[in-house]
């Protein structure tokens, strides 16, 4: 599965422009009819850590913030009924600092089930919300309680294995179209922007994730998200099918060094994965019959992840009997292989040609028994 099953961490504060107008914004908050000590935490990112911008003890559900900010940015709002710090918040939320007048209600006093609104970003947020976040979490729902079945026995069953890929298939596809309908319908939001940089860029089509990017306003694309995405993207191109695959050189679990290079004459799979991402594992024993089928006929697997654990990582190594290469720097979301694949996602992988051209990307269950008995199979 892609993005939405596994998606990076977002820090609580994104700068999302240069403009040089300073944004005034108000906010206005009712929750209810909370009183002290319940308060309110405005919090903002600093040196990757959080740093209190402003605070509100509320008075029967009231509370209000005013100030001015550099730059557009989505912040993070908390509550601690107890108002004994940010630290012990019980719940939160998200919104857009930038100019105008800013609106929080929930009648029942839940900051996390809060109308967030009054602005254009905080309109489009909730926008999202509503016609992609939500209709995407109910089917992400469902396919996590199918991949809640995967027991052994029933991942020896090629049916139910072929209905969970099929599962997530759709899955994915949905996540790509509903993203990419509302970033085309909405091209002048941070919102648009922001999701399109977690939830399209290498795992859409890059073509098609670069129309989608370029038909955004000079704004969004001149911001520092945009300039990142241009890079990735960019990056992205020289993973493309006909491409020779830029070398990769990581420890494997001894931690001797390990090259892509090395398994030049091979067809190769580059398998992206990791010991806590449960699509990977449910996709490992499809690898483990392919590798015992072909490791004879020119064919090898090169496993790289993206644990943080040694010990998770190497245990699930023995537990999934992946027998084959593998390397990590147990960085996990910090690792350099995801600057150098310019990915977002696991699982994710690879076919190299013998003289390390990719042939062909992110095959899993029937699709990869397909095209390796497509180029295994000739002459036998």
């Amino acid at each position: 599965m892609k993005r939405f099953s596994i998606v990076l961490a977002v820090l609580a504060m994104l700068l999302l422009t240069d403009c040089s107008k300073k944004q005034h914004y108000t906010i206005q908050g009712s929750l209810g009819n909370l009183n002290a000590p319940a308060t309110v935490y405005l919090l903002e990112v600093q040196d990757q850590a959080y740093v209190v911008r402003d605070s509100a003890v509320l008075e029967n559900g009231k509370f209000t913030f005013e100030g001015d900010i550099d730059t557009v940015a989505e912040v993070q709002i908390v509550l601690n009924r107890e108002g004994t710090g940010y630290e012990r918040a019980s719940e939160g939320n998200r919104l857009f600092l930038e100019d105008g007048a800013i609106t929080i209600t929930d009648s029942t006093g839940s900051l996390r089930q809060a109308t967030i609104s009054g602005t254009p970003n905080n309109d489009a947020k909730a926008l999202y919300e509503k016609e992609v976040s939500l209709p995407l979490r109910e089917m992400l729902n469902e396919l996590e309680r199918k991949q809640q079945e995967a027991t052994p026995e029933l991942l020896e069953k090629e049916t139910f294995t072929a209905e969970l890929t099929e599962m997530e298939q759709h899955f994915n596809a949905q996540v790509i179209k509903r993203v990419s309908d509302f970033v085309q319908a909405h091209p002048n939001v941070f919102v648009s922007l922001q999701q399109l940089a977690m939830n399209l860029v290498g795992i859409a089509d890059n073509a098609h994730v670069e129309s989608l990017y370029n038909g955004l306003s000079a704004e969004l694309r001149q911001s520092p998200i945009g300039q990142d995405v241009a890079a990735k993207l960019a990056r992205l191109k020289l993973f493309e099918v006909g491409k020779v695959m830029p070398e990769l050189t990581l420890p494997d679990t001894s931690g001797s060094l390990v090259s892509s290079l090395d398994f030049k004459g091979q067809y190769l799979l580059v398998d992206l994965w990791a010991g806590w991402c449960g699509p990977c594992r449910v996709e490992n024993p499809n690898l483990v019959a392919m590798y015992n089928k072909y490791r004879n006929k020119d064919f090898n697997i090169l496993g790289v992840s993206l644990d943080d654990s040694r010990e998770q990582w190497t245990s699930a190594i023995q537990k999934d009997g992946l027998v084959w290469p593998q390397v990590s720097d147990l960085k996990r979301w910090s690792s350099k292989i995801i600057a150098h694949f310019g990915i977002n996602s696991i699982p994710t992988n690879y076919l190299l040609d013998p003289s390390g051209k990719i042939i062909a990307k992110d095959l899993r269950g029937q699709a990869l028994r397909n095209k390796l008995e497509e180029l295994l199979e000739k002459g036998t």
